[in-house]
């Protein structure tokens, strides 16, 4: 159970150990079931499955995908976070009911991140802000 702002550290800490391992189902489980997830790329969903499914495509896409945080605040059981996505885009990505072929072009794209963490300890809304018209420039597609 999250108790503290120091667990949401360690909680968002954890987060990103566990995506870079590519771990999706351990990944999964730190979200609620109940899941409430905005995302300029992939658009607004509900629940666990619409997690998986992302970054599912997102890593089977790039296989070298990595996180990290470059600055996190936390307060009560709101985590704001900055984050950099790396990797190569090597494979099919399967993005807005389309398949977008590979470009080879490298990835680094930057974004923000506001989520709250629920007394169960599970990460419960999440609401991401980025530009998808650079990541897709960066990724050599048309935006």
């Amino acid at each position: 159970m999250v108790t503290s702002p120091e667990d949401i550290r360690r909680k968002m800490r954890e987060a990103i150990d566990v995506y870079n391992r590519h771990d999706i189902e351990s990944y999964v489980a730190m979200f609620d079931p109940d899941l409430k997830w905005h995302d300029p790329l992939f658009g607004d969903s509900k629940g666990r499955e619409a997690v998986r499914k992302s970054n599912e495509a997102l890593i089977k896409a790039i296989p070298d995908l990595q996180g990290s945080i470059l600055s996190l605040a936390v307060s009560d059981d709101l985590a704001a976070c900055e984050f950099m996505l790396t990797g190569t885009f090597k494979n099919p990505l399967e993005l807005a009911g389309r398949t977008v072929p590979p470009t080879g072009r490298r990835l680094e794209h930057k974004f923000a991140s506001f989520g709250r963490v629920n007394s169960k300890g599970l990460i419960a809304e999440v609401t991401n802000y980025s530009n998808p018209a650079a990541l897709l420039q960066q990724l050599g597609l048309k935006a």
